[in-house]
């Protein structure tokens, strides 16, 4: 049986990265080398490699064989080392490596820790986790583990009112912000495909406010962690207003910085879809990936290359592909009516968190259908 944990350190993932590299060009060392270089870590990364490296049986006996100090360390610590392993799979929606974890010890999703990813989740269970990134396959899955009290209990926490929405967030406002962004655009001749740092301040200043409402650390939100109807919005922005944009100078900055940039904030119930090509999801009905945010070509969304940033340098089609456009060559996007598709995954989506919400919350099904996905789910059915 799991017991609670107490709220561990800040443990940043670049921190983590580093030690492993370094790990890895030491693997070489004699044994008594590494064990020296292993105790001289601070514990939270000890407890993070350990938690990185020893994903099986075979893994953990061979630590027994080489160390048995390490190994020692590792049995004393193996709840921490589980469920740090578990929520950093979480959050970044590794879902099938997480399953792994909760499938050997079911009662962890009971358990919260502390961890951080673009914003901070704060003593949550990955089940809360799964919750506030509308996860609704895997929600599903472990309402299977879960008796229907837990299941309400952690609910109630991140949703007191019963609504999946999110908090201290308001959509007409982030609207407003979004059309600043436009209005500076569009009218900005410093923008260059060849290098997108490149901006006057007021897109610069318009862009960062944009930015920091939708970051739930700065804003002070909670629930769910993305309105995904900001990003449609985005979307919409540029197909309704294609020509307004002039050139492929700010067309192409429109789409890396602006919609690219909001969709790093999307949840990752919405941005594993997103990467793994939104049309081949929605519209072919291919299966999602529970590898995690995976791009096209089998690599990492949040794992790029400092030179190769999402919202920064590159942004996703609709396939799934990272393009990117330096001088001349890249690929650029026409208008294409996206938003259309978002709404369907949206309407899909919504009704399936619905089914599956604690039962006081299932009555109020119009409660979790936020204002728009009725008519679009209505739309889809007609057409």
């Amino acid at each position: 049986m799991l017991r609670s944990s107490q709220a561990k350190p800040e443990i940043t993932e670049g921190r983590i990265e580093t030690i492993q590299n370094e790990i890895e060009q030491l693997i070489s060392f004699e044994s008594g080398g590494f064990a020296d270089l292993f105790f001289s870590l601070s514990n939270d990364i000890m407890l993070a490699l350990l938690g990185t490296y020893l994903t099986n049986l075979v893994d953990i006996i061979n630590l027994a064989k080489t160390s048995t100090n390490r190994y020692r360390f590792y049995q004393r610590n193996q709840e921490t080392i589980l469920l740090n392993n578990l929520l950093i799979h979480a959050k970044l929606g590794e879902w099938k490596a997480a399953r792994k974890i909760w499938t050997k010890c079911p009662d962890i999703l009971k358990v919260k820790g502390r961890v951080k990813h673009r914003y901070l989740y704060e003593s949550h269970t990955a089940y809360q986790i799964a919750w506030r990134n509308e996860e609704d396959d895997i929600i599903a899955e472990m309402n299977e583990i879960l008796s229907a009290e837990e299941q309400k209990k952690q609910f109630d926490e991140i949703f007191p009112n019963g609504e999946l929405i999110k908090h201290n967030w308001d959509f007409e406002h982030a609207k407003k912000l979004l059309q600043a962004v436009f209005d500076a655009v569009i009218k900005d001749t410093v923008i260059r495909e060849s290098d997108m740092s490149l901006m006057n301040d007021e897109t610069q200043k318009a862009l960062q406010a944009l930015h920091d409402y939708l970051n739930p650390d700065k804003s002070a939100q909670t629930g769910l962690v993305c309105d995904v109807r900001i990003y449609q919005q985005a979307l919409s922005c540029y197909d309704d207003n294609f020509n307004a944009f002039v050139d492929w100078n700010r067309r192409t900055f429109w789409c890396i910085r602006v919609e690219e940039m909001i969709a790093t904030f999307l949840s990752t119930g919405y941005l594993r879809a997103h990467c793994q090509g939104i049309y081949n999801v929605v519209e072919k009905g291919h299966r999602l990936n529970d590898a995690g945010c995976i791009l096209s070509n089998g690599s990492s969304y949040f794992r790029c290359a400092e030179d190769f940033l999402p919202g920064v340098h590159f942004f996703v089609n609709i396939s799934g592909a990272a393009r990117r456009v330096v001088g001349a060559t890249g690929t650029r996007r026409g208008p294409g009516g996206q938003g259309r598709t978002y709404g369907k995954l949206m309407s899909s989506k919504n009704i399936k968190l619905a089914e599956l919400m604690p039962a006081k919350q299932q009555a109020s099904l119009h409660v979790t259908l936020r204002n728009d996905a009725a008519s679009v789910l209505s739309q889809i059915r007609q057409g």
